[in-house]
């Protein structure tokens, strides 16, 4: 997956209201993290500190896995069969 596509997937997979976003692993309490790209790599990053997440999940790499969020769906499924518990 190129990183156009990656961030635009992070970017909805964070407005969608249906799931719980990536959030600050310093305080949870900050803002949802946000994206952006750095040589060549896309990372997750806290607005409110300095918090930055530089491994985006497997479910989200995968092409397979394309979460519409008009959609109905039981999200806790979908990362079950991604491997989550």
């Amino acid at each position: 997956m190129d990183n156009k596509r990656l961030i635009e997937r992070l970017m909805t997979w964070q407005r969608n209201d249906r799931v719980h976003p990536f959030t600050c692993g310093n305080d949870s309490s900050h803002a949802i993290l946000d994206v952006f790209e750095e040589d060549g790599k896309v990372k997750l990053f806290c607005p409110d500190c300095d918090y930055v997440q530089n491994n985006i999940p497997q479910f989200m790499l995968d092409e397979e896995n394309i979460f519409d969020p008009l959609m109905e769906y039981d999200i806790m499924e979908v990362l079950r069969k991604n491997g989550f518990k």
